[in-house]
């Protein structure tokens, strides 16, 4: 290798998303980074992928490269591990669960739970973006088992598991926090189409159902699949895909940030909107009662009743007690989550990895089976 030259690393993932472009040109700066989206298609696609994504292993192993990162476990992250590279897996939500009730995790699909289980033993470390992607108790609902993460479905893990929570940059997410006219409840759902799986899971059921208790408080629900299958209600406003500035407008303009989902990894629009100086009210799900802390309300069951108890409560704060709690929201955030804190603390677990240098001590070894 040529001394001035980046070492060359793999990154694969099952689908593009921004917190996967966000990883790509993050660890550009430090690694020839090479990646390749695995997915191509319906269920029928999987052997083409396989044998498309074991060339493109091959040919970059001959290249020189031996480490691999896995954005989620899954299908694609077999063949890494199985060809002997030393792979590091992002464990992100979806494959630390099962939701049988609704169709949601990946842990309900018998093959692909030992595809994750397959890589997960083989893998050099595993990366989740919340601590509790390894073991979480859901007390929240009823659809599915009690019992949850990664840990509790997959056993002879001996890899080092190192929580490595996603970053954001607060310059980004800075517009409108300060004054301005600020009015109702904003929901990010991506994908949700009315009464879908994501519509369940980002628990679009009961917001639905709390705005309809509330008819003098404007609901928006943004980024949802074909937004005229949804009812139309007086107070609930439905858009489709925005832009990241539309999105941060209307963060901006909005009182309180609501996610009820079922089941969460790390989630990005919670981020953004508190640094944008929502105040959140979520389900109690994984990382979610954690990045909230004391700067918004945490529900304990999927109960519109109690969602809307929430909101309720936090838009009856006089103005001078919900100012300073959006700012210690927005400071919460930009403190303990900069995108440049996940970036070294991939970069070093990559490195080390390599031989390079020392992983950040903040990590935790699974008990042996």
């Amino acid at each position: 290798m040529t001394k001035n030259l980046k070492p060359r690393i793999l990154y694969v993932y099952p689908r593009s998303s921004t917190f996967i472009r966000r990883d790509l040109e993050a660890l550009s700066k430090d690694f020839r980074i090479h990646h390749q989206q695995f997915d191509r298609g319906g269920k029928w696609m999987l052997p083409f992928s396989l044998v498309l994504q074991l060339l493109w292993l091959v040919r970059h192993r001959m290249a020189g490269a031996r480490d691999v990162v896995g954005h989620f476990a899954g299908y694609h992250t077999v063949l890494p591990v199985l060809l002997g590279f030393r792979t590091h897996i992002i464990i992100a939500g979806n494959d630390s669960c099962s939701f049988p009730g609704i169709g949601h995790g990946s842990f309900r699909k018998p093959l692909l739970g030992k595809a994750i289980g397959f890589s997960l033993r083989r893998a050099a470390t595993i990366l989740p973006v919340h601590a509790s992607l390894a073991r979480f108790t859901n007390d929240y609902s009823d659809l599915g088992p009690r019992e949850q993460g990664f840990l509790h479905f997959v056993d002879g893990i001996r890899a080092a598991v190192i929580p490595i929570p996603y970053g954001f940059d607060a310059q980004t997410w800075s517009c409108g926090v300060e004054g301005g006219s600020r009015q109702g409840v904003l929901c990010v759902a991506a994908g949700a189409g009315f009464g879908g799986r994501a519509f369940l899971v980002k628990g679009l059921d009961i917001l639905s159902a709390a705005a309809a208790g509330m008819p003098d408080v404007p609901f928006t629900l943004v980024g949802v699949d074909t937004p005229g299958d949804y009812p139309v209600r007086a107070n609930v406003k439905v858009i489709g895909r925005v832009t990241p500035q539309q999105l941060r407008e209307l963060m901006a303009s909005s009182s309180i940030y609501c996610q009820a989902s079922v089941a969460e990894g790390f989630p990005n629009g919670l981020c953004e909107a508190m640094l944008m100086g929502c105040l959140p009210v979520v389900s109690n799900v994984t990382s979610m009662p954690e990045i909230v802390g004391a700067n918004g309300r945490v529900i304990a069951r999927r109960d519109p009743a109690l969602l809307r108890q929430a909101i309720a409560g936090l838009l009856a704060l006089p103005a001078e007690e919900q100012e300073p709690m959006r700012q210690r929201a927005r400071e919460s955030i930009a403190s303990r989550f900069p995108a440049a804190l996940r970036t070294d603390r991939l970069v070093a677990v990559i490195k080390a990895s390599m031989g390079m240098g020392k992983a950040e001590a903040h990590k935790t070894h699974p008990p042996a089976a």
